[in-house]
């Protein structure tokens, strides 16, 4: 069952952590090693790593899956994130790229859900990520997707912040809105530099977690365009602009 997450142009994101939203009444919308766009705190696994005798763990996702939305339906959330950790630990440890995504997306948007910003900036950040550039640019759409959501929801209390320089450290609660926006802005860049692996794919190609736009086909139709418009608004939301730049602009 497709549910709504947050309205972008000509499409929405959608999957477990939009139940977790209507639940909970909140308005909430992928991290990485030191520049947005890299890998997390570790080395993702890849195949050739593997020891030859180990025994590959096995799940059924699609079963895991409906349980986890049980659970979200129950607002049994914590129960929730404990069943996504499962998953996201299989399927690393499977290589199996979709359902290991969308296990780190899932555990962040759980984390969001139940108040924590800062945990599922967090967690992202320590996950390895899955080696295919497809997914890791996805993983980098959430993550500024996130970060931005975040100082919409907590701007009143953001604007008072003092500018604090942490080398290499993510920590919402001590940034700046400059340093938050800052920080999605590199992860879009890190998305759009690596365009030409997948820009040419169809929205389709994240369909487990984007709803397909209505447009006609071949009008906004491919990631290119999703991740162009995606990056168009945020830089266009006059909130998030600096007195000066508004007067700039005036």
């Amino acid at each position: 069952m497709r549910r709504r997450y947050t309205k972008t142009p000509g499409l929405l994101f959608t999957g477990v952590r939009v139940l977790l939203i209507l639940i909970l009444g909140l308005s909430v919308a992928a991290a990485v090693r030191g520049p947005a766009g890299e890998a997390g705190a570790e080395t993702p696994i890849r195949d050739e790593e593997r020891l030859f005798d180990r025994e590959e763990p096995s799940m059924n996702y699609e079963t895991a899956w409906k349980e986890v939305e049980e659970l979200v339906a129950d607002q049994r959330l914590e129960a929730a994130a404990s069943r996504v950790g499962e998953i996201l630990r299989v399927a690393r440890e499977a290589g199996v790229e979709e359902e290991w995504t969308r296990a780190l997306i899932e555990g962040a948007s759980l984390r969001i859900a139940l108040h924590g910003f800062e945990d599922a900036v967090v967690f992202l950040k320590g996950q390895p990520w899955p080696v295919s550039e497809l997914h890791r640019s996805l993983l980098n759409l959430f993550y500024a997707n996130a970060l931005t959501t975040y100082v919409q929801a907590y701007s009143w209390e953001i604007e008072g912040r003092e500018r604090v320089d942490l080398e290499g450290e993510v920590d919402l609660k001590k940034w700046t809105k400059d340093q938050i926006l800052a920080e999605a802005d590199k992860a879009f860049f890190a998305v759009w530099s690596r365009r030409e692996e997948w820009g040419t794919e169809p929205i389709g190609a994240w369909g487990a977690h984007l709803q397909k736009n209505n447009y006609p086909p071949g009008i906004r139709s491919t990631l290119r365009d999703l991740v162009t418009y995606l990056w168009v608004q945020m830089s266009s939301n006059t909130a998030n602009w600096t007195a000066s730049e508004l007067n700039e602009v005036f």
